[in-house]
């Protein structure tokens, strides 16, 4: 009964991480470049379970079988999956097509988004919501309070003279990112950078977060409706527990 009372836990607090994640991802949906997260789990390390007969006076050890303790979550990991592009007609938003990310900088911390909502600093740099400057090859870019264009490749004009283009980097293996914030990423040890060719880039326009909303409520209800079933086993092994304890520990 004990055992069940772990087991049933387990799989209470596995889905509350679950619960935690969903809420996460659809105060996100209407962020633009945002990347859903997801649960994966686990089981605890299994228990092989012996039998022990006495037999002539010797003892006899059989193998019962592996029983689990439960489940737990493993990790959460980022789905790098691409949205859905939308138009504004806002000329500092920007939405990367192909592979890849826009590169940011501040105070020396390199970033990397697909979040193309930029606006102008006070010295006419681009810069993100955050205060990141945005990056070109040649360094942080100023446009100033001049139109400036965007082509489909990066490259960055005004007044029909290209002044830069946007350095756009990728990576070998997403798994080696790291989110921080809501849609801002850092590399970790083991991360290789390769550069985004082609660039395929619209201005303009804004890459959507990549979840669905229905989906996600879907998963939400499910892991509420997982979570009332594990709290009941819980009730019922405490009930049953109770039985053992006062009742049937008081017979003669």
């Amino acid at each position: 009964m004990i055992r069940g009372i772990y087991i049933a836990a387990s799989g209470m607090a596995a889905q509350e991480i679950k619960h935690d994640v969903i809420s996460h991802n659809l105060a996100n949906a209407s962020t633009p470049g945002y990347k859903k997260d997801r649960v994966v789990y686990s089981s605890f390390s299994e228990t092989l379970l012996y039998h022990v007969e006495a037999n002539a006076g010797k003892k006899e050890i059989k193998v019962v079988g592996n029983l689990s303790p439960g489940a737990l979550v493993d990790q959460v990991v980022t789905d790098y999956q691409k949205g859905i592009g939308e138009e504004t007609g806002n000329p500092f938003h920007l939405a990367l097509v192909g592979d890849g990310f826009f590169t940011v900088e501040r105070k020396g911390e390199i970033r990397y988004t697909r979040n193309g909502t930029f606006q102008l600093d006070g010295e006419g740099f681009l810069v993100t919501p955050e205060g990141f400057y945005l990056l070109g090859e040649k360094g942080r870019l100023q446009v100033g309070a001049r139109d400036f264009v965007v082509t489909e490749r990066g490259e960055v004009m005004i007044d029909g003279e290209t002044i830069d283009r946007l350095r756009i980097t990728d990576f070998e293996d997403y798994r080696y990112l790291k989110k921080v914030g809501h849609t801002l990423f850092i590399e970790e040890p083991g991360a290789i950078r390769i550069k985004a060719e082609p660039v395929q880039l619209r201005q303009g326009y804004l890459e959507k977060a990549n979840l669905n909303l229905i989906t996600e409520m879907i998963d939400m209800i499910q892991a509420l409706r997982t979570y009332e079933t594990n709290q009941k086993m819980i009730q019922a092994h405490d009930e049953a527990l109770g039985k053992a304890v006062n009742e049937i520990g008081t017979l003669r």
